[in-house]
C-alpha cells in the first residue's frame, strides 16, 4: 500500500527514546529521534549550526568559566575567569591595550623584541604579536614579557628560543592583553555568583570575601573586596549568593548561617546596618527544612530565593516594599535547586533542579494565579543525562536557552512561549565545551561564546553569525538574464562568508575598509596599481588583486609582479578590468594562497573553504597551510557532522496505523532553503549524497546554495543499496558533514506499507 507523510515541523526538538511509542501526541510529528548540530527554528525548520570562530587561548591555558558583563548596548563584555586571572572580550576579539609597532625581533635565545612608541611594558605582562613579515612563527601568539629595557625600547619573550625561526623583515604589532588578578582558583569558578549594578559587578563565593569588579574603560578594570558597614565578613561567614532587589543589595547564605539573608540599606550598597527605619538594613533567617540558600534573583515582582528544597518568594507583603517591619518569605511549592547561576527573562526564571538533570522555569500561571515550576525537558529527559553545570539565555530569533553538560556536550532549547515552541538540540565538537554564555555584539544581537577544550588546550571561541543571502525577488527588473546575473553574483559574494567549521580562522582579502585601488590601465602587463592607503608589502609579490563581481558587470584580475611601496605595486593583468578608474574599497580583494596564525590547530587535519567552495583538507604545519590556488576569502577549521533523524514514520493505512508494520521507503522529498550538499537515507550505513550543482551554473565557481524541492528516488541514485529494505521501524536521516549551510524545511517520505 502506497503511503506518504509530511514532516514540515521540527520545533519540538530531540525527543526522549521513551517517546518512540507516543505517536498519539502532536510533539511526535514535530520532534526527532536525533538533532545534533542542527538548530530547530521557531517557524519549524531545522538549520545546520554555524561554526565556532577561534579568538584566543585562555590565560595560562587553563579551563575558564565565562560570564557576561553588560553595561549598555554598546558596552558588553565576556569575562574569562581562569585560575587567579580575569580577561575580557568585546565585539569578537580579546581586549588589549593600544598596539605598538615592532621594529625588530632577534633570532636568539631568548628572542628580543624592539618596539617604537610609549614604554608601557612591565615584566610579566602577557602580550600578543601579529602582522610580522619574515618571522611567521611569532604571529598570532601570546608571550610573556621579561627583562624590559625601557631606554632601549626592548623586552625579551620569556622562554622563547627564536634561533631557528625565520629572519625578521618588517612590520608587526605587539599589544598587552588586558587582565587582572583575582582570588578565585580553578575549583572556585563554577561556584561564583553575580549581581550587576551599573559599572559594578558583585561576586560571591562561600570561601572568599565578596568582590566588586568595576569598569572604568574597556582596558581599565579593578577588583576590590567589599567591606560594607554593619556586616561582619570572615571565614565561614562569606555569602554564597548575591542579587539586587528594590534598590537593596542582598547577600544570602553562609557556611555558618546557610538560611540567612543580609539586606543592605535602601539605595546604599555599602551599609548593612540593621535598624527599624524603613530604609535600614535587615537580617532575616528563612525557617523550615532544606532551605539552605543556593542562589538569589530579584525580579520586578518578588525576590526569588533558590534553596535546596524549593524556590521561595520574598516580598514586603501586599503591595508593599521590603522593610525591617514588612518582609515575607513564602514557599512556592516548587522543586529544589542546584547551586548553578539561574537566568532571568522578565519575570521568568530558568534554573536547574537540585538533581542537575531537569531545567525548570519559574513563571506566573493565570489559571492558578501563582508562580509554578515548569519542567522544560519533560519530553526530552535524556538530553541532560550527564547533568548541567551552566545555563545561559540567548535572545534572538530563535531564543535559545543554552546549557553546558558535565560531559562537555553543549545543548540548547529553542523557545518561544507565545508559539508554544520548546525544542532541544545537541551540539558536538572536536573537543569538550567547558563553559558558554551569550553576550550582546555591537549592540545589535546576542552571540554565543564558549570555552572549549581541544586536546590539552583551552580556547575561547564564539559561534559565527548566519550568512544573510539575498532574495531573487529583490532584483527583479524585467530582464531575466540580467536579473539572474546580478543575483548569482550577489549570492556568490554572500556564500564566501559562511563558516561551518569549528575553532575556525579566516583570511578575508576585502579587509581594506577605506582604501581605494586604482589601476593605471584596464589591460596589459607591467601596469601600476595604486592603493589609497598603506596596503602592500614586499612579501605580496605573486599574490593577486581581484575586482568583486557584485553586479555581474565588473571584471578584473591582476597578479602582483613587483613591489614599489606600501601604496604602489606593479601587476600583470590576467583578466581585463572594466575601467582604469578608482575601485571603491568595498569592491576589491587582495588574494592569498597561504593562511597563517593556525598554531592552535598545529598537527590537526583541517577542512578548507575557499571563496565559498570546498578546498579539501590540509594538515597544519608550523601554524600555516598553503592552498593550491589563490583565493580572496578562506576559512579553515575543524569539521563537524550534523544529524537530523525523524521519529519512526507514521502513515495511516486502511488497516490502521503503520506502526510495527513492515515498511519500505521508496523515495524521500526534501524542501531546502539556501542549502548545499548533505546526505539522506533510512540507514546510517547507506546514505546517499544529494548534489545541488545544475547545468546552468558556472563551473569556475562553486555551486550556489539551493532553494527548492528535491525528490530522491531509491534505485535511481548512484547507490542502489541505499534503502534498508522492508523493516518495521523506518525513519529518515539527513546528515551534513560538509562545511556548508543546510536548512531543512520539509521532509516527505514515500512508503510501501504491508498489512502485517
Amino acid at each position: 500500500m502506497k503511503v506518504t507523510k509530511e514532516y514540515p515541523n521540527f520545533s519540538s526538538g530531540e525527543l526522549s527514546p521513551k517517546m518512540l511509542g507516543r505517536f498519539d501526541l502532536s510533539a511526535y510529528y514535530s520532534g526527532c529521534r536525533r538533532i545534533e548540530n542542527f538548530i530547530p527554528q521557531v517557524v519549524g525548520s531545522a538549520q545546520y549550526r554555524t561554526g565556532f570562530k577561534y579568538v584566543a587561548k585562555t590565560a595560562g591555558n587553563n579551563p575558564a568559566f565565562l560570564y557576561t558583563f553588560e553595561y549598555s548596548d554598546n558596552l558588553s563584555f565576556v569575562l574569562e575567569f581562569t585560575n587567579l586571572k580575569l580577561r575580557f572580550y568585546q565585539n569578537g576579539g580579546q581586549v588589549r591595550e593600544t598596539a605598538q609597532a615592532i621594529t625588530g625581533i632577534t633570532k636568539a635565545n631568548p628572542a628580543v623584541v624592539t618596539y617604537s612608541g610609549a614604554d608601557n611594558y612591565s615584566n610579566g605582562d602577557s602580550v600578543y604579536i601579529e602582522g610580522v613579515s619574515g618571522m611567521p612563527e611569532v604571529n598570532g601568539r601570546e608571550f610573556t614579557v621579561a627583562n624590559v629595557n625601557a631606554g632601549a625600547n626592548t623586552f625579551e619573550l620569556s622562554g622563547v628560543n627564536s634561533s631557528a625561526y625565520g629572519t625578521y623583515v618588517s612590520g608587526g604589532e605587539v599589544s598587552v592583553i588586558t587582565e587582572i588578578t583575582t582570588p578565585f582558583a580553578t575549583d572556585d569558578l563554577f561556584k561564583l555568583k553575580f549581581a550587576q549594578n551599573g559599572v559594578n559587578l558583585y561576586i560571591t563565593h562561600p570561601s572568599h570575601n565578596p568582590r566588586i569588579l568595576t569598569i572604568t574603560s574597556a582596558t581599565s578594570w579593578a577588583i576590590t573586596s567589599h567591606a560594607p558597614a554593619g556586616l561582619t565578613l570572615s571565614s565561614g561567614n562569606y555569602p554564597v549568593a548575591v542579587t539586587f532587589f528594590e534598590q537593596r543589595l542582598i547577600y544570602g547564605g553562609t557556611n555558618n548561617s546557610p538560611q540567612t539573608l543580609y539586606i543592605s540599606k535602601s539605595a546604599d550598597t555599602g551599609d548593612f546596618t540593621v535598624g527599624t527605619a524603613v530604609d535600614d538594613g535587615i537580617v532575616y533567617t528563612v525557617s523550615g527544612e532544606n532551605n539552605s540558600i543556593q542562589w538569589l534573583r530579584g525580579t520586578d515582582k518578588f525576590l526569588a530565593i533558590g534553596v535546596i528544597g524549593d524556590v521561595l518568594k520574598g516580598t514586603g507583603g501586599l503591595d508593599e516594599v521590603i522593610t525591617p517591619s514588612s518582609i515575607s518569605i513564602k514557599p512556592s511549592n516548587s522543586y529544589g535547586v542546584a547551586g548553578i547561576n539561574p537566568i532571568g527573562r522578565g519575570t521568568q526564571i530558568f534554573y536547574v533542579q537540585n538533581n542537575g538533570l531537569i531545567l525548570r522555569s519559574f513563571e506566573y500561571n493565570f489559571e492558578s494565579d501563582g508562580y509554578i515550576p515548569i519542567d522544560r525537558n519533560i519530553i526530552s529527559d535524556h538530553i541532560t543525562k550527564s547533568g548541567i553545570k551552566q545555563i545561559s539565555f540567548q535572545e534572538g530569533r530563535p531564543n535559545i536557552v543554552w546549557a553546558v553538560r558535565n560531559d562537555g556536550v553543549l545543548i540548547g532549547m529553542t523557545i518561544e512561549d507565545t508559539e508554544t515552541v520548546s525544542g532541544w538540540h545537541r551540539h558536538i565538537t572536536d573537543g569538550e565545551f567547558i563553559s558558554a554564555v551569550s553576550v550582546s555584539r555591537d549592540g545589535n544581537y546576542n552571540q554565543l561564546w564558549a570555552c572549549v577544550k581541544r586536546g590539552s588546550d583551552y580556547f575561547i571561541e564564539y559561534m559565527v553569525d548566519e550568512t544573510e543571502f539575498p532574495l531573487f525577488s529583490d532584483y527583479f527588473t524585467g530582464n531575466k538574464e540580467a536579473d539572474y546575473a546580478v543575483f548569482r553574483n550577489l549570492m556568490f559574494e554572500a556564500q564566501k562568508q559562511y563558516i561551518h567549521l569549528d575553532s575556525a580562522l579566516s583570511y578575508d582579502g576585502s579587509g581594506y575598509a577605506s582604501v581605494t585601488l586604482t589601476p593605471a590601465a584596464s589591460t596589459g602587463t607591467g601596469i601600476t596599481f595604486t592603493a589609497g592607503g598603506a596596503v602592500f608589502t614586499a612579501g605580496m609579490v605573486g599574490r593577486e588583486l581581484w575586482r568583486k563581481s557584485v553586479t555581474g558587470l565588473e571584471t578584473g584580475r591582476a597578479k602582483i609582479t613587483a613591489f614599489t611601496s606600501s601604496t604602489v605595486v606593479t601587476c600583470d593583468i590576467l583578466e581585463n578590468f572594466d575601467s582604469s578608474g578608482a575601485i571603491p574599497a568595498e569592491e576589491w580583494y587582495l588574494t592569498s594562497d597561504t593562511l597563517v596564525g593556525l598554531d592552535h590547530l598545529e598537527g590537526k587535519t583541517v577542512s578548507v573553504v575557499a571563496d565559498g567552495g570546498q578546498h579539501g583538507q590540509a594538515v597544519v604545519v608550523d601554524g600555516s597551510i598553503t592552498l593550491d590556488r589563490q583565493a580572496s576569502v578562506v576559512h579553515v577549521g575543524l569539521p563537524y557532522t550534523g544529524w537530523l533523524v525523524s521519529m519512526d514514520i507514521e502513515g495511516a493505512t486502511q488497516a490502521g496505523s503503520s506502526q510495527t508494520k513492515r515498511k519500505s521507503v521508496v523515495a524521500v522529498g526534501i524542501r531546502f532553503l539556501n542549502s548545499l550538499f548533505c546526505k539522506f537515507g533510512t540507514s546510517y550505513y547507506n546514505l546517499n549524497q544529494i548534489h545541488m550543482r545544475t547545468g546552468s551554473m558556472n563551473m569556475d565557481r562553486p555551486p550556489l546554495p539551493f532553494t527548492g524541492d528535491r525528490k530522491e528516488i531509491y534505485g535511481n541514485n548512484s547507490n542502489d543499496e541505499i534503502d534498508g529494505g522492508w523493516e518495521r521501524e523506518k525513519y529518515v536521516i539527513i546528515s551534513q558533514a560538509d562545511p556548508f549551510p543546510c536548512n531543512i524545511q520539509l521532509i516527505v517520505p514515500y512508503m510501501d506499507v504491508s498489512n502485517v
